[in-house]
């Protein structure tokens, strides 16, 4: 999703422009889904405690 090669959780996505804002803070003008289970990426730290935090 960004140049960090890490995970993060979508908080809100414009309808306007399509850019999305990440639980921590980042914005990323063109986001990609990523199938977490099938990646060797890691999670945002940030994101990864908010995910847990929800359920």
């Amino acid at each position: 999703m960004s140049d960090d090669n890490l995970i993060h959780l979508e908080a809100s996505r414009s309808w306007w422009n399509g850019k999305s804002t990440t639980v921590c803070g980042l914005t990323v003008d063109k986001p990609k889904a990523v199938w977490t289970w099938f990646t060797s990426r890691t999670w945002c730290r940030t994101c990864k405690a908010a995910d847990k935090a929800a359920k």
